[in-house]
């Protein structure tokens, strides 16, 4: 039998992951709670499981294509965020994807916070946070976070929930249910405590941000919060600018997180620019939808430089477990010490 060409080889890889679409497909015909529940490793120290088709985990499942893990950018940021300890709040944390990598990579000491207020996806995220073994580290809170303290209808559609009317149309979604839920305020949950610096914050509550902004306004000017990972479509969320704006005026510095831009040829330029500047995202006509909000007097990263420096290593990187990236670590430094002998002792030789 003659061997397979790269390229054979390739079409088959593609077929392959065509088909697995055609199959998840059916799937999203009915609603997630009735998916066959996964279990997918991360070559970031923790697991996942959720339904099969969920957004988070078909980006990790599938084999082709160079897009996993599930929202890079924003993995690495939090990831560099909170290495150092503090404190995590994932708001909106679904089944705790961004709570998981946070607490499962650092050593340091890390409390997270994680709100789910749907029933289907709070149960699987207190499994996640059981299977991981991170219940010391990780709270499951079952509630929203709003601009008040009561009662909420919340949409479903699939993996997307909201409490906001008209968000689903706007995606061209249509509601699978609906649920009464509890919503707080960050001001009330959080009255009166002093949480661990550096803060960093993620909100991904598909629009209804700029209510849990208004909710805390209190903890957001006075806990010393050094980042805010915000999801906001202003092209399609009304509230959208106007959360962008409020962090802007508690003194916080916007960036685009791999944003999409039409001018000077960078068109998707994931693998270059982790963060735009909200202004230059402006000039060059510019699409995001996820945000990073940094307070220069609170800020977890050590340097923007840093972030950039980074950033291509860990796409380079991004399917090594630690294991793999430590060899590789001892490797390159074995390589350079052996360099830095062999020019040495040239220098030397020439001397003589």
């Amino acid at each position: 039998m003659a061997k397979a060409t790269r390229v054979e080889l390739l079409k088959y890889l593609f077929a392959l992951d065509e088909g697995a679409k055609r199959v998840l497909g059916v799937y999203f015909r009915i609603p997630e709670e009735e998916h066959p529940i996964v279990e997918v490793p991360t070559a970031f120290n923790f697991r996942l499981r959720g339904p099969v088709s969920n957004e988070t985990l078909i980006w990790m499942i599938r084999e082709v294509g160079d897009a996993s893990p599930f929202e890079m950018a924003t993995l690495f940021l939090v990831l560099l965020a909170t290495h150092q300890g503090g404190t995590f709040l994932d708001i909106g944390a679904h089944l705790g994807y961004f709570s998981l990598a946070a607490a499962c990579n650092t050593s340091a000491p890390l409390e997270v916070h994680a709100f789910e207020p749907v029933r289907f996806y709070n149960r699987l995220l207190r499994e996640n946070i059981a299977l991981n073994r991170q219940q010391r580290r990780i709270t499951p809170y079952p509630f929203a976070l709003s601009n008040a303290d009561g009662e909420a209808t919340i949409r479903v559609h699939g993996p997307y929930s909201t409490m906001e009317e008209g968000w689903l149309e706007t995606f061209e979604r249509a509601e699978e249910g609906q649920e009464r839920i509890t919503t707080r305020r960050l001001d009330t949950l959080f009255a009166g405590r002093e949480l661990q610096s550096p803060v960093v914050v993620k909100i991904d509550v598909e629009g209804h941000e700029a209510a849990v902004l208004e909710g805390g306004v209190r903890f957001f000017t006075t806990q010393q919060v050094g980042a805010v990972f915000i999801e906001a479509d202003a092209e399609r969320t009304p509230r959208a600018q106007s959360a962008l704006d409020r962090l802007e005026e508690w003194g916080f510095e916007l960036y685009a997180i791999a944003p999409s831009v039409s001018q000077m040829g960078l068109i998707s330029p994931v693998h270059r620019l982790p963060i735009l500047p909200r202004s230059y995202v402006s000039v060059l006509q510019g699409q995001a939808s996820n945000w990073l909000a940094i307070h220069p007097e609170h800020s977890p990263f050590e340097s923007l430089e840093e972030i950039h420096l980074l950033y291509p290593l860990f796409i380079s990187t991004r399917f090594m477990d630690d294991e793999e990236l430590l060899r590789l670590s001892v490797h390159v430094r074995e390589s350079l010490l052996k360099l830095r002998r062999q020019v040495t002792g040239s220098g030397t030789r020439e001397k003589h």
